[in-house]
């Protein structure tokens, strides 16, 4: 169990019992200490009915209100004992009793009102019975007479005869002197003894009744584990003693009706991951969603397809039983959370705290706080997502990415022992460069991934949203349109939202267009530059033709005038042949090699990657002193450089820099781009838009380039084919992609487990304490 998560705001109030009689004086003050920040429980009052009463019959909607009078200091602890004794009340009932026929007077009743009850209750009940039977008895007396009294007080005479027989079971000052008053005494001690029995068993049962001063967070998370959705609900023991064979239930609640008109509530059982067998101090339970199981009605509030309103029905009840060992019973608490409930994309936050001796403590006043998660990491999936609802307008701005696979398994014809087949990553940079802006600006957002590979077939609804195909495509909230391409969703974006515009309005005044268009040149370039021998010069490579000219042209190493010249230098070529045959043209084929070579493709390539980190390291500081030249853009990244950081991010990875060594490109990362390059990787959303699960998307989106390069290239043998699966195997070992779940793969990573094995003494601590 995970002692010390994370998670999201508070929201409501339920739960359990009074906490300070066994808290430990540390913990004390603990609270006591940061009980400033507490926030009050609101009242809430109103009439129950329909889907409401059935919820009020699980979980009592009231809780008191701690604004009144109070002192500040006192009310952090009075608020989580409160809460405590709720969360058990709810556990024996809840707002159900309110429903209860009556249960007639008679013994058995009153019993079971005393123990359900407070302890107010418990001595009004003691009080009345025994004020009820001194009344009686002492009518009795006044009645039968035959008493003597050495004080002559003939007022009070009946009463002191009557307590002195009932209260001590024994004769008093008042003494009976007739056979009818002294038959009275007697029965009345007989009474005594009755009354004092029951009322001391009363007393005896409530104290040995295992009262569980145990807390429930006001909301559940939603959240996501290394892309994967799950539920988050937290458990305090405020006694902070451990329990033993601890059970936790999560159940869904459903209203369902029948064709014939029956309405009930269904009741799915939620599985847990690795749920606690003990309980100690604090503990979070966790259950993956499956999209297409029970429980996938949460992903549609996770997502915001669907808002809180239109799934008032959803109720997720949480149980909580565990053997505490000091009572020898039994303890339990109960909480109902509602789609209102739920704090999503949120985790909650970490409780431990050190107090003023250094030692660790819990602090329990947090276990309602919840954060929220700042990186948004996809899951890794088998295929495509299911697709948006076109059929209403979008909630909130829905995103479509491109997805794409590390590794094809045996059916990929290009790679095929690459390994077993890989899940569904994200893997575009044109999107990877818009997650970057939205997830910078603090723009939420609906994603959607589209399985865009090569020789895949993509998914029939991104048809509907980009009649190419293509990604990234966009809906703005709102709308029901659909537009596609990076750079007018931005400019569509930073129309209608100021946060976007900020972002993109991020500029310095030393760099300009020409400074961007030489840093764009650099992976293109390559990429083009990789597809000919190392031989083949510019002209040379406009004959052979293909994509690799294509990317050649995108950066301007081929000009009009260049392709004008072979053009012409073909022209000549096929004339001179025409003469010496007497073929017809269309039969005619012009030998490559015949035309003049140019300047050297790849000598080519070289100078443009040069010149782009040469740009970089003159833009960025050499230091920390400058910070208006931390970033291309200025003191905070914008969207220059999130376009340079997506596309020169291979030239930082070792393996890629031996593949195009052995393709006869060399260059040199300066201090100061190394440095940009570091802190646009520390950026909390670096992660955010690229990948899946533990992967960052590197081999994946690397697989898609290197398969395009290998079957598009017109020069047979380049890219060198070794060079590419040598390139490929090597960056899936340094960079693991996502795997799908039955192929057996291990998705956690190494530097997954740094939080644990590197933690520091309070980590120990915490696990000490919540183990």
């Amino acid at each position: 169990a995970d002692m010390t998560a994370t998670g999201p705001t508070s929201m409501s109030a339920p739960v359990t019992e009074n906490v300070t009689d066994g808290m430990h004086p540390s913990l004390r003050s603990s609270l006591r200490r940061n009980s400033s920040g507490a926030s009050s429980l609101s009242l809430k009052t109103g009439s129950l009915s329909g889907w409401d009463a059935i919820r009020a019959s699980l979980s009592s909607q009231n809780s008191r209100s701690l604004r009144g009078g109070l002192p500040r200091k006192h009310k952090s602890s009075k608020r989580l004992r409160e809460s405590s004794t709720k969360a058990v009340k709810d556990a024996r009932g809840g707002a159900a009793v309110k429903s209860r026929s009556s249960l007639g007077f008679s013994a058995s009743a009153i019993y079971f009102l005393v123990l359900e009850r407070t302890w107010w209750y418990c001595a009004l009940v003691i009080a009345g019975v025994f004020a009820l039977s001194l009344g009686v008895c002492a009518l009795l007396c006044m009645a039968v007479g035959g008493f003597h009294d050495p004080l002559d007080s003939t007022a009070t005479a009946p009463l002191r005869f009557a307590a002195s027989h009932v209260l001590t079971m024994s004769f008093g000052t008042v003494t009976p002197v007739t056979e009818a008053s002294y038959a009275l005494a007697v029965t009345q001690c007989f009474l005594g003894v009755l009354l004092n029995v029951f009322m001391f068993t009363f007393v005896i049962t409530k104290f040995q009744r295992p009262l569980a001063h145990m807390l429930l967070a006001d909301s559940a998370c939603l959240c996501t584990r290394a892309g994967e959705p799950f539920i988050l609900v937290r458990i305090g023991n405020l006694r902070c003693n451990t329990l033993h064979r601890a059970e936790v239930t999560l159940t869904l609640l459903r209203r369902r009706k029948t064709p014939e008109g029956e309405t009930f509530v269904s009741r799915t059982t939620l599985s847990l991951q690795e749920p606690p067998r003990t309980l100690t101090a604090v503990a979070t339970v966790a259950h993956k969603i499956i999209p297409q199981g029970p429980g996938g009605v949460f992903m549609d509030l996770a997502t915001g397809r669907k808002t809180s309103e239109e799934l008032k029905d959803l109720l997720l009840q949480c149980i909580v039983t565990a053997y505490d060992p000091i009572y020898d019973a039994e303890v339990c608490a109960v909480k109902v959370y509602g789609a209102q409930d739920f704090a999503r994309g949120c985790v909650y936050a970490d409780v431990m705290s050190i107090d003023e001796k250094g030692e660790a403590v819990v602090d329990f006043e947090r276990i309602h706080d919840v954060l929220p998660q700042k990186i948004k990491i996809f899951p890794p999936l088998k295929d495509s997502w299911g697709g948006p609802e076109m059929s209403r307008p979008a909630r909130m701005l829905e995103v479509v990415f491109g997805g794409g696979r590390a590794c094809y398994g045996s059916k990929d014809e290009t790679f095929p022992t690459l390994g077993p087949l890989t899940a569904m990553e994200q893997t575009c940079s044109y999107c990877y460069k818009l997650a970057l802006l939205l997830n910078e600006a603090g723009m939420d957002y609906i994603p959607y991934i589209a399985n865009i590979s090569l020789g895949d077939d993509k998914p029939d609804w991104l048809e509907a949203c980009n009649p190419k195909k293509e990604t990234p495509a966009a809906r703005l909230q709102g709308r029901t349109e659909w537009i596609a391409g990076s750079d007018v969703i931005m400019s569509k974006l930073a129309e209608t939202d100021e946060r976007v515009r900020a972002v993109i309005e991020r500029r310095r005044e030393d760099v300009n267009e020409g400074h961007e268009q030489v840093v764009k040149k650099a992976l293109m370039s390559v990429l083009g530059g990789v597809m000919f021998g190392p031989t083949v010069g510019l002209k040379r490579a406009v004959k052979i033709g293909g994509v690799g000219v294509m990317l050649l042209k995108m950066v301007g190493l081929v000009t009009p005038d260049i392709e004008k010249e072979v053009e012409e230098e073909m022209k000549k070529q096929m004339e001179r042949k025409e003469a010496e045959s007497e073929a017809s043209s269309e039969d005619i084929v012009v030998d490559v090699d015949d035309v003049d070579e140019g300047l050297n493709v790849r000598s080519l390539v070289q100078t443009c990657v040069s010149e782009a980190f040469d740009t970089i390291e003159r833009l960025i500081a050499c230091g920390h002193g400058d910070e208006g030249r931390m970033f291309l853009c200025g003191k905070a990244p914008g969207v220059m450089d999130f376009g340079a950081a997506v596309d020169l991010a291979f030239f930082f990875q070792p393996s890629f820099e031996v593949f195009l060594a052995k393709h006869d490109i060399r260059y040199r990362v300066g201090p100061n781009c190394r440095a940009w390059h570091a802190r646009m990787t520390s950026l909390p959303h670096w992660r955010s838009g690229m990948g899946a699960g533990h992967s960052d998307g590197r081999a994946a989106a690397m697989k898609t380039i290197i398969t395009k390069l290998v079957l598009w290239s017109k020069d047979p043998g380049y890219p060198e084919r070794a060079a590419s699966e040598e390139l490929l195997r090597s960056t899936m070992r340094d960079f693991p992609p996502a795997y799908i779940e039955d192929t057996g793969k291990e998705e956690l990573r190494s530097d997954d487990m740094d939080a644990v094995n590197g933690g520091t003494s309070l980590d120990s601590v915490s696990a000490k304490l919540c183990v």
